[in-house]
């Protein structure tokens, strides 16, 4: 059993809420590849978006199914959702990873920071023009 170090420094984690993601929301798919070395990696990198133009959610495809590589893609997709549901940003958690140059997540992470960079504010007035629409559709039906 490993003895953790009393000299070590601590990380205070304070518990934020999850923000709850509206069950229909705004998603961008994406076609990724990596080029790692002689192997190039493809993937299908999927992510949901909050009104604010802030990714919150990714899923990862393209791995063989049932495969290692898909199942520990897979966890680490739930757990970056998470973390970005929690209130994380996507480019924080990529910068934290290691971005481009670490493990696959931290190079799928890195893209979707791109992809909100490039995208986000026209996903923003995306929402906005949806919630203008359905509280016109409100007003004429009442």
């Amino acid at each position: 059993m490993s003895q953790l170090d009393p000299q070590a420094p601590t990380t205070l984690l304070l518990h934020r809420e999850r923000r709850k993601l509206d069950p229909r929301r705004l998603s961008t798919k994406l076609d990724v590849e990596r080029i790692a070395g002689q192997a190039v990696r493809q993937w299908v990198l999927s992510v949901g978006w909050d009104r604010a133009g802030a990714v919150r959610e990714i899923f990862i495809g393209g791995n063989k199914i049932g495969s290692e590589v898909e199942a520990a893609l897979d966890s680490d997709a739930m757990l970056v959702s998470r973390c970005l549901q929690h209130g994380d940003r996507i480019a924080d958690l990529a910068r934290w990873l290691g971005g481009n140059d670490a493990s696959d997540i931290a190079f799928l992470c890195a893209r979707a920071a791109e992809l909100e960079a490039e995208e986000g504010e026209e996903i923003r007035i995306a929402y906005a023009e949806i919630q203008s629409a359905e509280d016109g559709g409100r007003k004429s039906d009442g």
